[in-house]
C-alpha cells in the first residue's frame, strides 16, 4: 500500500501527430536501404498515411514550468529508463 505521501500525480501523452517527437528531434525519417528492409512492415499501415518515420522511444520527467528534469532516449526500442531513475527525478523535484 501506498502511504498518501508518496502518490504523484502524472500525465502520459501519446504523439499521434508527431509533433512532440519532430520538437524533441526523435522522429528520424525512414530512407535508403533502411527504408527498404522497415517497407517490407508496411509502417504507413501501421503509423497512417505518409507517416514514415520510426519514433525514438523516449521518457520524460518534466516538472510545471515544463523544464526537462531528466529523459533518455535510445533508438534501440528494448533500452528504456529504468523506473528507478524516473522515481529519482521525481524525488528530486519534490525537494
Amino acid at each position: 500500500m501506498l502511504k498518501p505521501e508518496a502518490i504523484v500525480k502524472v500525465m502520459i501523452s501519446t504523439d499521434t501527430a508527431d509533433d512532440t517527437i519532430q520538437r524533441y528531434r526523435l522522429d528520424p525519417a525512414i530512407s535508403g536501404v533502411e527504408g527498404c528492409f522497415f517497407f517490407l512492415l508496411d509502417i504507413e499501415a501501421f503509423n497512417g498515411k505518409d507517416r514514415n518515420v520510426l519514433p525514438v522511444p523516449g521518457s520524460f520527467v518534466i516538472d510545471t514550468s515544463g523544464v526537462v528534469r531528466a529523459m533518455h532516449a535510445d533508438t534501440d526500442y528494448k533500452q528504456r529508463m529504468e523506473p528507478s531513475a524516473i522515481i529519482d527525478a521525481l524525488k528530486q523535484m519534490q525537494n
